[in-house]
Order: C-alpha cells, then structure tokens, then sequence
C-alpha cells in the first residue's frame, strides 16, 4: 500500500468515526425527544387529573351552591355538618359575609368568627379581588396539627357583586393521597409539583418524589388555579438511560467498523483484481506488456482520447541468439534498462509491451520529438560472448493513427509491413 493509499484510508477512518458519533448524537437526541414529548404528555394528563380531582374536592364550592343567594347561617351550618361527616379531609368550612368571618364549622374553630379577610392570608383576599375560585396551599393553620389546602368560592350578588365567600379548609396529607402522584412514580418518573404565589416571587414546593434530584433538565408544565402551578417531570433513568446510551453508541461504533471493513475488503478485492490483471497483462522476463495488454490499454486509451497515437515498432536484432549465450542475470538487466529507458525517454502515460524475444512497441499519445531515436540508441546492447563481440542494434518504424490504422491491430499489420518492406 503506497502512502497515498494509507493517507485516503487514515482520512476515511477518521470520517466514519466522525459520522459514527454523528449518527449516535442523533439518535439519542431523537429518543430523548420522543422521551421529553411522551413526559409531555403524562404532564397534561396529570394537569387534568389534578384540577378534576380538585373540582371534587371544593367543597366551598359546593357549599355557596347549595346555600345560593339566602346567606342563611342555619343553612350554611347544616350543609357544613353533612360535608363534614362525609369527608374527613374538610378541616373546617367557614362563610365570610362580605369581609368578616360570620360563622365556621366545626365549633372547635369558632375563635375565628368574626375575623376579617385580612387576618387570614391573602388567597382569602385574591378571591375578592378576581371574583373567582382561588385555590391555595399547603398553609400552616394556627391551632391545628398540619398543613392545609384553602378551596375559596366567593359568593357573587345578581349584579356580580363581592356579597363574601366560603373557605374550605382541607387536611394536606389526604388532599396529597388523592392527586394521583402515584401515577408519576409507576411511569419511572420523579416529579416536583410546585406553585409560584400570587405576585409570582415566590416558590412552593407541594410534593417532590426525592429533593436530592435536580429538575433542572426536566420537561415543566404550567396551569393556573388561578395562581401558577406547575408539575416538573424527569425519567428515573434521564432522558437517554446509560445503557441506551452506550448501547447505541456501541452500535454506531460497530456498524462504522463493519462499514470500513467492508470498504477495505473492496479495496483488497479490487486491488488483487488489479494484480491479476497485471499479471495476465504483463510480459513475466521485461515487466512490459504482453499484446494482450498492450490492446486493452491502448484501445482503452484511444476510446478515451481520439486524437493523437503513434505506434512504434522496434525490432531487436539478434537478441534471440545473443540471449541464449548470455546468464539470466545479464539478460534480466538489459530488460530493466529498456524498462527504465522507456520512463526516461517518454511521457508518463506511454504504453510499452514486448510481443516476442525481439518486438517492443511502444504507443505515444503526445509528439517524442527526438526522444525516439535517442532510445533507440539506448537500447544498443554491446557485449563480448567467449571472446567474440556481440551487438543488439535495435532497428523501429513508426505508424500513425488514423493514417495507418484506427485500431491497436490495424496499426500493428501496417507496422509489420512497413517495416518487412524498408527491409
């Protein structure tokens, strides 16, 4: 392998490497985007899941339509009673008529009545404020063991008035029991549901599945009730786990190896063809061509370039009988020299072949100008045989395309009759 061969193979080995982690990156950044979209889509149903399971669970609301427009205190302790036997979640329920705390069940929270909006934190007032259900928690609760959620309904005249509202105080621990996080654990997700407060500065964090994970990465979705919820979701295993990394990394790495290798293997098939067809195509004792090369080459060439071709036709008298007298070794550097002068004397691109013991042709494609006769010259071959002087005085004509011929054979009859005749 020459070194231009090894250059182009070092050059493509780096180039599928290159395409190789190419590929892989890509990939892997198509899974983790089907991985983020399929994270996407458990967050929206959850999302829905959570504001219907907190629609069942607002019971304020459920409460201010059953009391409807009376603000009738009895009324309100009666619907409260029920809801309360009914659900252990409800802390407490408590009506504000307009901004005072008139009345709240059980009795054990009585010394709240008579409170205002003001004393109790601000989600109480944001009702007031959008006219709507405001959801909000956990919150501490003064005496009371835990944290609570606050569903608020405020209660509207027929003129869309602020008449006051209803507060649902709910237990956090049995309101966390019934969102459903569960969900996210059994799809191999850790999660952090958080809300942002009403002004949007601050940060609450409601259910995280483990504080030591960094959501940094993970896929966020928001809704409002009203404030700003959201649900953060990460795979256990990240977006691409390590062994799906690594397995499609190793498979990149192998399928670039299998490629060069299949790359080189025609490279070698092609390569001893090339040799093959060197050896059936050369001239074993010269290392010129045979006839049958020389055609192929020179036809080819010609088929390529229809301009130019001149033929020459040397005969090396006597050679036959001198090289009988002389050892392979002498008669091996003669035809070296022949070989080597043929390169020296000519263009690169000059077809040579040697036809028998004393035939060489040689085929230019460009003008020699005097280079033909000073190979000839070249070729003159003086030795000393037993003491008896031996020449090889190389004798040439020349024949032209198309004048003498439009083919390697047609120039070949006009070669040999040329040159029979100037004998």
């Amino acid at each position: 392998m020459n070194r231009k061969t090894k250059v182009l193979f070092i050059g493509l080995a780096i180039l599928i490497l290159v395409l190789s982690m190419f590929f892989k990156n890509m990939a892997v950044r198509t899974l983790e985007d089907q991985h983020r979209q399929q994270a996407k889509t458990m967050g929206t149903i959850f999302a829905s899941k959570l504001k219907e399971n907190f629609n069942h669970m607002n019971y304020a609301a459920f409460a201010e339509l059953n009391l409807g427009d009376s603000g009738d205190i009895q009324a309100f302790e009666t619907i409260s009673q029920r809801l309360l036997s009914k659900h252990d979640e409800i802390v407490y329920l408590a009506y504000f008529r307009h901004d005072a705390l008139e009345n709240i069940q059980p009795q054990t929270y009585d010394a709240l009545k008579g409170k205002k909006l003001s004393e109790f934190p601000y989600s109480h007032t944001l009702a007031k404020v959008i006219k709507d259900k405001v959801i909000e928690g956990p919150e501490a609760l003064p005496s009371y063991d835990g944290k609570v959620f606050y569903f608020i309904y405020p209660i509207m005249d027929a003129g869309n008035e602020y008449q006051g509202e209803i507060v649902a105080a709910l237990d956090q621990n049995k309101v966390m029991k019934r969102l459903q996080l569960k969900m996210l654990e059994e799809a191999d997700y850790d999660y952090e549901l958080w809300r942002v407060d009403e002004l949007g500065q601050n940060k609450t964090v409601i259910a995280v599945s483990d504080k030591t994970v960094d959501f940094s990465d993970a896929v966020k979705l928001e809704f409002r009730l009203p404030a700003k919820w959201s649900i953060s979701l990460l795979p256990k295993e990240k977006w691409v786990s390590d062994f799906t990394n690594i397995t499609i990394t190793v498979g990149c790495m192998i399928s670039g190896i299998v490629i060069y290798g299949l790359i080189w293997l025609l490279y070698l098939l092609n390569k001893k063809n090339k040799d093959l067809k060197r050896e059936r195509f050369t001239d074993p004792e010269s290392g010129l061509l045979n006839l049958e090369g020389f055609r192929y080459y020179a036809n080819r060439e010609m088929d390529k370039n229809d301009s130019f071709l001149k033929l020459v036709y040397i005969r090396m008298t006597n050679f036959y009988e001198v090289s009988m007298k002389v050892s392979n070794t002498q008669k091996k550097e003669y035809l070296t020299h022949v070989s080597q002068s043929i390169t020296e004397c000519f263009q690169k691109g000059t077809l040579a072949a040697r036809l028998n013991e004393e035939i060489i042709i040689i085929a230019l494609f460009q003008e020699a100008g005097n280079n033909i006769d000073e190979f000839i010259l070249q070729m003159i071959w003086k030795l000393h045989v037993h003491g008896k002087k031996e020449f090889i005085l190389p004798s040439y004509c020349c024949v032209c395309k198309p004048e003498d011929g439009s083919n390697v054979d047609e120039l070949l009859e006009t070669a040999e009759k040329q040159f029979h005749q100037d004998k």
